[in-house]
């Protein structure tokens, strides 16, 4: 197994890139993408924010923040495609069933146990 990597955008990589020794230019050109990145960072992180607030009033959206893999980003924008979807076709989310193909399981079902999983590695 290889040692965990972070990203080099993480407090450590951008700390080691404002101390590397480099070239004039080039220590220039690294600076200012520092500062891009600081500065798209902080309008990211403003919107993340928004986007948690309004997603805060919909029902919807917190529901499905209960689902694996679904954190506070990606449920208001399910929330929003569903919704477009019962504008548009007259689905309604709480009476009718979407064609997926899926088995509809009952919301009880989160609770029972459906066996062990293993991990793979590659």
């Amino acid at each position: 197994m290889g040692r965990a990597t972070k990203d080099i955008f993480c407090n450590q990589g951008k700390a080691w890139m404002k101390r590397a020794a480099l070239p004039s230019a080039d220590r220039k050109l690294l600076d200012d993408d520092l500062a891009l990145h600081a500065e798209l960072q902080s309008q990211i992180d403003s919107l993340e924010q928004m986007i948690v607030a309004e997603s805060a009033l919909s029902p919807l959206a917190s529901r499905l923040q209960t689902l694996p893999g679904v954190g506070k980003i990606l449920a208001p924008v399910i929330a929003l495609e569903i919704d477009m979807i019962a504008t548009r076709s007259g689905f309604d989310p709480r009476s009718s069933r979407m064609n997926t193909g899926l088995p509809l399981v009952p919301l009880r079902a989160s609770s029972q146990r459906l066996g062990e999983t293993e991990r793979v590695d590659e």
